[in-house]
């Protein structure tokens, strides 16, 4: 009898054993080494708010969620370091936002390899301008009217991402304005949409704009 007990003992610990094995397997060293540089001067960018945060494997079966790691400004010299254990198979992110630029969103599936320790330049663009042009050019009363929506902007956050919006309304038959959005994405694809209403009638159009931040965009929309 004592021999079946010492056996069920040997083989509890056994699995203790294992399962502790496997439980260190499955975390890892990582760190992640960046400075943030402006994407034309090259120069660092200070303040920057970095946020850095760990997506496990398999988060979306269980009740894990997305762990934040790091959330700090750069400091003069745009550096950025962190170090910490995290889930070996995990994927990384990290959301950069500064005033006056684009916000960046990059993750180390597609953009950097964190595992091999790799020193990073990160670079972000300077906000663009956009002007656009409304002009009612073929007028039926004083009931005319337009409704306008720019997505002018990119905002990522670390669970979930979304766009500022931008929207302005006109009505009569007279208008002819001009107004100007002083934050809008560099080298991105800012969609835009307007809803007109004329003779009893309701039209909804779309259409992307282009924008850079080394010039001043203009867009017209003629209804």
């Amino acid at each position: 009898m004592n021999l079946y007990k010492y056996i069920y003992i040997l083989l509890i610990l056994s699995v203790l054993v294992s399962f502790s094995c496997k439980r260190n397997d499955i975390f890892k060293n990582t760190s992640v080494n960046c400075i943030i540089r402006d994407k034309c001067t090259r120069e660092p960018i200070k303040n920057v708010r970095v946020i850095l945060y760990e997506s496990p494997p398999f988060s979306f079966l269980t009740t894990v969620n997305n762990d934040t790691l790091e959330n700090e400004l750069t400091g003069s010299d745009g550096y950025f370091s962190s170090e910490f254990r995290s889930y070996d198979g995990s994927s990384f992110y990290i959301t950069l936002i500064k005033e006056g630029y684009s916000n960046v969103k990059i993750s180390s599936n597609y953009d950097f390899e964190v595992e091999e320790s790799n020193f990073l330049n990160i670079f972000m663009s300077r906000n663009g301008i956009l002007e656009t042009r409304v002009i009612n050019t073929n007028p039926y009363d004083n009931n005319d009217s337009i409704s306008i929506c720019i997505l002018s902007k990119f905002i990522p956050y670390t669970y979930f991402n979304y766009y500022l919006e931008r929207k302005m309304e006109y009505t009569g038959m007279n208008v002819n304005e001009l107004f100007t959005i002083d934050e809008v994405d560099d080298c991105a694809s800012v969609p835009i949409s307007w809803k007109v209403y004329k003779n009893n009638q309701e039209e909804i159009f779309y259409d992307t704009l282009f924008c850079s931040s080394d010039t001043i965009n203009t867009y017209s929309i003629l209804y």
